[in-house]
C-alpha cells in the first residue's frame, strides 16, 4: 500500500483523474482549472455557488487558499472531536448538499477507506496552526523542541497529570505530498484505533 500512496492537495485532487473524481463524473459532476480556482460543472452546466449557506464552498473553490494537507505533529490518539475526520471532507458534503446530490454522501460513506498516515516533509514547509506567523527554520526548530518536551512530560506522566494538546501542523496551498515522503501507511478500520472515548 505505501508503494505508491500520495496525499495532493484539494487542487490536484479535484483537477486529476482518481477515485474520486471518476466516480463523481459517473454522476455527471466535474471540475475544471480557470485562472483563480474550480469551476464545478454538473449536468453539463457550470454551477453558480451564491447563498450564504454556500459561502465555505465559495472560499474553497474560487480562491484555493484552504486547499492543504494538515495533520498533527505527533502520532497520538486524537481527541474524539476530530472523529469527522473518518467521515467524509467538508468539501464533498457541501458540495452534495448544494448540488442537491445528499445520496452520494451515503454512497461515498459506503465506499470510503480511512488511513493514518506518517509522513516526513522538510521543516521549511511545516506550518504550526497556532503559530503560523513563525517562518524560519531555526524559529521552527525552536518550537518543535518545545512541542517535543511537552510530549515527553505528557508521556512519562502517562497522561494523569499533564494536559497534551498535540499541535495541528499543514503544508501550504500547493503542496502535495509525494509517495518519497510517505513513511506509514495504516488503513483504520476502527476509529477506537486513533481516537481518545
Amino acid at each position: 500500500m505505501k508503494e505508491n500512496f500520495v496525499i495532493d492537495n484539494l487542487e490536484t485532487v479535484l483537477l486529476t483523474e482518481n477515485s474520486l473524481t471518476k466516480f463523481l463524473k459517473d454522476y455527471q459532476i466535474e471540475f475544471n482549472k480557470k485562472e483563480d480556482g474550480i469551476d464545478v460543472f454538473y449536468n453539463g452546466g457550470k454551477c453558480q455557488f451564491k447563498g450564504s449557506e454556500n459561502a465555505r464552498l465559495r472560499n474553497r473553490l474560487c480562491k484555493l487558499n484552504d486547499s492543504c494537507v494538515n495533520g498533527f505533529l505527533f502520532n497520538e490518539k486524537m481527541d474524539y472531536m476530530y472523529i469527522g475526520l473518518t467521515g467524509m471532507p467538508e468539501i464533498f458534503s457541501d458540495l452534495m448538499n448544494s448540488l442537491g446530490r445528499t445520496d452520494l454522501k451515503q454512497e461515498y460513506l459506503k465506499r470510503r477507506k480511512s488511513y493514518e498516515v506518517t509522513i516526513k516533509v522538510p521543516i521549511d514547509d511545516l506550518i504550526f496552526d497556532d503559530d503560523s506567523q513563525i517562518q524560519n527554520c531555526s524559529e521552527k526548530t525552536k518550537l518543535i523542541l518545545k512541542y517535543v518536551t511537552n510530549y515527553l512530560c505528557y508521556k512519562m506522566s502517562k497522561g494523569k497529570c499533564y494536559c497534551f494538546n498535540n499541535p495541528i501542523i499543514r503544508l501550504p496551498d500547493d503542496k502535495n505530498v509525494d509517495n518519497e515522503y510517505i513513511h506509514a501507511v495504516r488503513c483504520i478500520e476502527d476509529a477506537k484505533e486513533i481516537f481518545k472515548w
